[in-house]
């Protein structure tokens, strides 16, 4: 009976698909009464309760093993931004004036790539001592403590916070760049009003300065010729005095009126002399002033961004000068007026003593 029994229950081995027959030997086998042993068909010998635990391990180690590699690349990738974005941002900074903004912002850039960086080198240290306890394990990650788990998992950690400051730093950076470049903008448009403005009055000024110079000069050069006319006349009248007998005292007041006159356009002819070169020099002084003004509104026209640190003072300087300049414009026209009006009374009366000479 018992013979019968085993040969119904091994049948449907026949029928059993692939990779059933262990199932079937160890029923077989409970069937017949007997126990597998170790090393015997249908039998783990064992090791499925150890080998199952550790595949579960490896399967953690290597993924632990990936996130470190990803955070590695990641780190060294934010620090390479963080540091390119430094040095693009000093770039546009040289064209607008170096503003402070960005220069902070590009330290704090750098120094959150250096940190990246660091990260980045100490994971790496800690995934090779990791990784070298993994390849000395019989199964991947046997050998593996938790603790070796958990310091690696805090390297990624810190790694991960590293390259979340270096592209914050590098966005920020990004953000001062543009601000500061659209102030620079504003700036700009302002500074080169202000300076196309300034131009505008000191051109014509200098204009001015120049014909005024030159008339000035023919006319102390007229009136020179003026006051060695009316000596040339006030000899005549000397002479005109000795014979006069009671016509002297007559003679003597038109001479003395002569000469009173041709001394005032002769000391009239040396404050216009003194005043010239005044002009002169204010005008150049004027020109030099402008000169930095007149670079800056053609760069600005020209669509580039005013970088002279100095324009402040630029300007109050050539303000200082355009004062100069109109000042020393009055002093000479009053200077010539004055003149001029002295040659007139002393032509006048020096065709009176003419006249009277020629009587």
């Amino acid at each position: 009976m018992r013979s019968l029994v085993s040969v119904l229950l091994a049948a449907p081995l026949l029928l059993a698909p692939p990779g059933s027959g262990a199932l079937l030997r160890q029923k077989l086998v409970a069937v017949d009464g007997k126990k597998a042993e170790p090393g015997e068909p249908g039998s783990d010998c064992g090791q499925a309760r150890h080998v199952i635990p550790k595949f579960a391990k490896a399967a953690k180690v290597g993924a632990l093993s990936g996130s470190a590699r990803a955070a590695i690349s990641n780190a060294n990738i934010a620090a390479e931004a963080a540091t390119i974005s430094a040095t693009k941002a000093r770039e546009v900074g040289s064209t607008i004036g170096k503003p402070e903004s960005i220069e902070t912002a590009a330290k704090s850039a750098e120094k959150a790539a250096t940190s990246a960086t660091a990260a980045s080198t100490s994971l790496q240290t800690g995934l090779d001592t990791f990784k070298t306890k993994v390849d000395s394990s019989e199964y991947a990650g046997a050998d593996v403590e938790q603790a070796d788990m958990d310091t690696l998992q805090k390297l990624i950690e810190e790694a991960a916070l590293a390259s979340k400051d270096a592209r914050a730093s590098a966005l920020n950076l990004a953000g001062k760049t543009k601000e500061a470049a659209a102030k620079a903008t504003q700036a700009t448009a302002a500074a080169a009003g202000t300076a196309a403005a300034i131009v505008k009055e000191a051109e014509p000024a200098l204009e001015k300065a120049a014909e005024l110079a030159q008339k000035a000069k023919w006319v102390a050069t007229d009136a020179k010729a003026l006051a060695e006319k009316s000596k040339a006349a006030s000899g005549k009248v000397t002479t005109s005095i000795a014979d006069a007998k009671e016509q002297a005292p007559v003679w003597e007041a038109l001479q003395a009126d002569l000469d009173a006159q041709a001394a005032g356009v002769t000391e009239a002819e040396g404050e216009v002399t003194k005043a010239i070169p005044e002009l002169d020099a204010a005008a150049t002084e004027l020109k030099a002033k402008i000169s930095p003004l007149q670079k800056a509104s053609a760069a600005a026209a020209g669509g580039q961004a005013m970088t002279s640190e100095t324009f402040s003072t630029d300007v109050t300087a050539a303000e200082e000068a355009q004062d100069k300049v109109d000042s020393a414009l009055l002093k000479v026209k009053s200077e010539v007026e004055a003149l001029t009006k002295r040659m007139d009374g002393l032509m006048e009366k020096l065709a009176e003593v003419e006249k009277k000479l020629a009587a």
